[in-house]
């Protein structure tokens, strides 16, 4: 089959490009996405033709929801193989996507090991705690009264600048 007899069959060829680029923090959206991947009649030619037009390329470089894989997973899947193709125990983040890769149905414990490890790569860092130079900066930052905690500790990292060249504490 060629790119231009799958393409015509896709199930995202009447969907908003939008769809298909969802913010990667919005789970909701991505499974959307996914989910319409799924369904898709050419979701193997399209995954094979995305992996292979992505070869080599790197993590950064991929965005979107092809052939029902979130970037990540499309890089995860290009990396070179440390051994022979084995099957790994369900539960597991690489049979996820030995599954994905196969068209198998996915089980719920392969999609909570994927969904456990996609959360880890897209957690934002926790908000600076009151009390340290962080919780000083926050405060500059968002125009609020800054607490005593916060402007001793800016203190504290001050002197140890001026002192040892670095603001963090020595172990």
């Amino acid at each position: 089959m060629t790119a231009a007899q799958w393409q015509g069959q896709a199930a995202c060829r009447t969907t908003k490009p939008d769809a298909l680029f969802p913010e990667p923090r919005n789970r909701a959206a991505v499974r959307n996405a996914i989910k319409l991947c799924t369904n898709c009649p050419v979701l193997i030619p399209c995954r094979e033709a995305t992996l292979v037009a992505e070869h080599g390329t790197s993590k950064s470089s991929r965005h979107g929801i092809a052939g029902g894989l979130t970037p990540a997973q499309r890089w995860n899947s290009d990396r070179p193989k440390q051994t022979e193709q084995q099957t790994t125990p369900c539960g597991t983040t690489a049979a996820y996507y030995q599954h994905l890769m196969a068209g198998e149905p996915i089980d719920p414990a392969c999609q909570a090991a994927s969904d456990q490890y996609e959360q880890q790569l897209t957690l934002p860092p926790p908000p600076p705690e009151c009390g340290t130079r962080g919780g000083y900066q926050k405060h500059l930052r968002e125009h609020t009264a800054i607490c005593t905690p916060c402007r001793q500790a800016n203190t504290d990292a001050d002197r140890r600048l001026r002192n040892t060249g670095t603001t963090r504490v020595a172990p």
